[in-house]
């Protein structure tokens, strides 16, 4: 019981973070694109992300919703991966690395 509210208080971190992100790229200059980062686990992406084998995460189409011409989103989620990994793997690194001092 102990690790699975681990598991979920990880998952409500990283939620949070994902919105916090999502809504402090808007403050960058009018001349770049804010990037909507998806991170998650395969509910969010499943398999490739391509739909090979009728697999497809909510990640895969969320950018229907949005004008890519003003938003870049970019779904970082792997298929088969947790929450948990995708820290421990450093991939939340990887988009830390990427984000513009204005926006921490």
């Amino acid at each position: 019981m102990e690790k699975f509210q681990f598991n979920l208080n990880l998952v409500k971190k990283l939620t949070i973070l994902t919105f916090i992100l999502f809504f402090s790229s808007f403050i960058l200059p009018k001349s770049e694109k804010p990037v909507l980062y998806i991170i998650g686990d395969s509910t969010v992406r499943n398999g490739s992300g391509k739909g090979a084998d009728a697999l497809w995460g909510w990640g895969s189409m969320i950018g229907d919703f949005f004008d890519e011409a003003k938003i870049e989103i970019d779904n970082m989620a792997i298929g088969g991966r947790s929450s948990r990994t995708f820290l421990s793997e450093g991939r939340w690194d990887a988009i830390m690395k990427t984000l513009k001092k204005e926006i921490m």
